[in-house]
Protein backbone atom coordinates (compact mmCIF):
# COMPACT_ATOMS: atom_id res chain seq x y z
CA UNK A 1 0.00 0.00 0.00
CA UNK A 2 1.34 3.43 -0.99
CA UNK A 3 1.54 5.67 1.49
CA UNK A 4 -0.46 9.20 1.57
CA UNK A 5 1.35 12.02 0.88
CA UNK A 6 0.30 13.74 3.98
CA UNK A 7 1.37 10.74 6.17
CA UNK A 8 4.00 10.92 8.48
CA UNK A 9 5.27 7.24 7.36
CA UNK A 10 8.96 6.68 6.23
CA UNK A 11 10.87 3.95 5.46
CA UNK A 12 13.23 4.45 7.61
CA UNK A 13 13.14 2.40 11.37
CA UNK A 14 11.37 3.92 14.24
CA UNK A 15 13.21 6.53 15.86
CA UNK A 16 16.23 6.44 14.01
CA UNK A 17 16.27 10.76 14.16
CA UNK A 18 16.53 10.24 17.63
CA UNK A 19 19.23 10.03 19.68
CA UNK A 20 19.85 8.97 23.70
CA UNK A 21 19.27 12.84 24.80
CA UNK A 22 16.02 12.99 22.96
CA UNK A 23 14.89 10.39 24.35
CA UNK A 24 15.27 11.51 27.89
CA UNK A 25 14.03 14.17 26.69
CA UNK A 26 10.71 12.54 25.67
CA UNK A 27 11.23 10.32 28.38
CA UNK A 28 10.84 13.65 31.08
CA UNK A 29 7.89 14.89 29.01
CA UNK A 30 5.98 12.11 29.02
CA UNK A 31 6.51 11.65 32.83
CA UNK A 32 5.43 15.83 33.35
CA UNK A 33 4.75 17.90 30.23
CA UNK A 34 5.04 20.99 32.25
CA UNK A 35 8.53 20.60 33.02
CA UNK A 36 10.51 23.71 32.91
CA UNK A 37 13.18 23.90 30.50
CA UNK A 38 15.74 24.38 33.61
CA UNK A 39 14.47 20.94 35.01
CA UNK A 40 14.21 19.55 32.24
CA UNK A 41 17.68 19.93 31.46
CA UNK A 42 18.95 18.83 34.34
CA UNK A 43 17.42 15.59 34.17
CA UNK A 44 18.49 15.32 30.53
CA UNK A 45 21.78 15.96 31.09
CA UNK A 46 22.21 18.67 28.98
CA UNK A 47 22.40 23.41 29.30
CA UNK A 48 18.80 24.59 29.24
CA UNK A 49 18.91 26.25 25.98
CA UNK A 50 19.92 22.75 24.84
CA UNK A 51 17.07 21.29 26.01
CA UNK A 52 15.03 23.85 24.43
CA UNK A 53 16.18 24.02 21.12
CA UNK A 54 16.08 20.20 21.36
CA UNK A 55 12.09 20.16 22.49
CA UNK A 56 11.60 23.26 19.53
CA UNK A 57 13.25 20.71 17.49
CA UNK A 58 11.16 17.48 18.20
CA UNK A 59 8.11 19.80 18.28
CA UNK A 60 8.78 21.34 14.91
CA UNK A 61 9.34 17.92 13.16
CA UNK A 62 5.99 16.58 14.09
CA UNK A 63 8.14 13.65 16.88
CA UNK A 64 6.68 15.39 19.54
CA UNK A 65 3.55 17.10 21.10
CA UNK A 66 3.00 18.15 24.42
CA UNK A 67 -0.51 17.79 25.21
CA UNK A 68 -2.95 17.11 28.16
CA UNK A 69 -4.89 13.76 27.95
CA UNK A 70 -7.99 13.66 29.65
CA UNK A 71 -9.67 10.00 30.36
CA UNK A 72 -12.62 10.09 28.45
CA UNK A 73 -14.59 7.07 29.36
CA UNK A 74 -13.97 8.34 33.03
CA UNK A 75 -15.67 11.83 32.06
CA UNK A 76 -18.56 9.51 31.22
CA UNK A 77 -18.04 10.01 27.14
CA UNK A 78 -18.86 7.16 24.83
CA UNK A 79 -15.27 5.64 22.81
CA UNK A 80 -15.59 3.63 19.88
CA UNK A 81 -13.11 1.73 17.52
CA UNK A 82 -14.43 1.90 13.68
CA UNK A 83 -12.68 -0.54 11.50
CA UNK A 84 -13.09 0.74 7.61
CA UNK A 85 -13.58 -1.19 4.53
CA UNK A 86 -13.06 0.86 1.55
CA UNK A 87 -14.03 0.12 -1.51
CA UNK A 88 -13.41 2.39 -5.03
CA UNK A 89 -11.56 4.99 -3.92
CA UNK A 90 -8.46 5.62 -2.19
CA UNK A 91 -8.33 4.40 1.04
CA UNK A 92 -5.82 7.71 2.08
CA UNK A 93 -8.61 10.00 0.39
CA UNK A 94 -11.16 8.46 2.77
CA UNK A 95 -9.04 8.36 5.50
CA UNK A 96 -8.62 12.21 4.97
CA UNK A 97 -12.09 12.56 4.88
CA UNK A 98 -13.01 10.49 7.76
CA UNK A 99 -10.78 12.72 9.89
CA UNK A 100 -12.55 15.42 8.94
CA UNK A 101 -15.46 14.19 11.25
CA UNK A 102 -15.32 16.01 14.11
CA UNK A 103 -15.77 13.55 16.82
CA UNK A 104 -12.85 11.46 14.78
CA UNK A 105 -9.93 11.47 17.71
CA UNK A 106 -7.55 9.39 15.86
CA UNK A 107 -7.32 7.70 12.34
CA UNK A 108 -4.99 5.34 10.99
CA UNK A 109 -4.38 3.37 7.96
CA UNK A 110 -4.17 -0.47 8.27
CA UNK A 111 -3.04 -3.99 6.56
CA UNK A 112 -4.92 -6.71 7.86
CA UNK A 113 -8.85 -7.03 7.94
CA UNK A 114 -9.74 -3.43 7.40
CA UNK A 115 -8.22 -0.82 5.58
CA UNK A 116 -8.70 2.18 8.04
CA UNK A 117 -9.22 2.04 11.71
CA UNK A 118 -11.16 5.34 13.68
CA UNK A 119 -10.69 5.89 17.13
CA UNK A 120 -14.00 8.16 18.29
CA UNK A 121 -15.27 10.22 21.11
CA UNK A 122 -19.11 11.10 21.40
CA UNK A 123 -21.11 12.15 23.76
CA UNK A 124 -23.49 9.43 24.05
CA UNK A 125 -24.50 5.98 22.57
CA UNK A 126 -26.97 8.04 20.44
CA UNK A 127 -24.65 10.80 18.95
CA UNK A 128 -22.36 7.31 18.51
CA UNK A 129 -25.00 5.70 16.16
CA UNK A 130 -26.01 8.72 14.05
CA UNK A 131 -21.98 9.31 13.68
CA UNK A 132 -21.16 5.61 12.16
CA UNK A 133 -24.40 5.67 10.01
CA UNK A 134 -24.82 9.60 9.05
CA UNK A 135 -20.93 10.12 9.27
CA UNK A 136 -18.81 7.38 8.76
CA UNK A 137 -21.18 5.28 6.43
CA UNK A 138 -22.22 7.73 4.25
CA UNK A 139 -18.66 8.91 3.56
CA UNK A 140 -17.60 8.11 -0.23
CA UNK A 141 -15.40 4.89 -0.73
CA UNK A 142 -16.94 3.44 2.42
CA UNK A 143 -18.07 -0.40 1.76
CA UNK A 144 -18.46 -1.38 5.24
CA UNK A 145 -17.74 -0.25 8.80
CA UNK A 146 -17.52 -2.06 12.01
CA UNK A 147 -18.26 -0.67 15.38
CA UNK A 148 -16.13 -1.57 18.59
CA UNK A 149 -17.79 -0.03 21.54
CA UNK A 150 -15.01 0.86 24.66
CA UNK A 151 -16.24 0.27 27.83
CA UNK A 152 -13.30 0.11 30.06
CA UNK A 153 -10.08 1.33 29.55
CA UNK A 154 -7.31 -0.84 30.93
CA UNK A 155 -4.01 0.41 29.42
CA UNK A 156 -3.83 4.16 27.75
CA UNK A 157 -0.04 4.60 27.94
CA UNK A 158 1.83 7.27 25.94
CA UNK A 159 5.30 5.96 27.03
CA UNK A 160 7.31 5.03 24.00
CA UNK A 161 10.67 5.17 25.36
CA UNK A 162 11.42 1.56 25.68
CA UNK A 163 10.45 1.01 22.06
CA UNK A 164 12.35 3.46 20.11
CA UNK A 165 15.53 2.47 22.63
CA UNK A 166 15.26 -0.96 21.06
CA UNK A 167 14.77 0.48 17.73
CA UNK A 168 18.16 2.64 17.66
CA UNK A 169 20.06 -0.12 19.46
CA UNK A 170 19.28 -2.59 15.88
Amino acid sequence: MASHPSSRFTDSPAGASLDEVDLRLIAALQEDGRLPFRELAEQVGVSESGARRRYKRLVASGLLRVVGVADVVALGFVRAEIGVRVKGASVGDVALALARLPEVDWVGTCVGGVDIDVNVICTDHRRLVELVDRGVRATPGVDSAETTLIVTVVKDDYRLIDIARQATAE
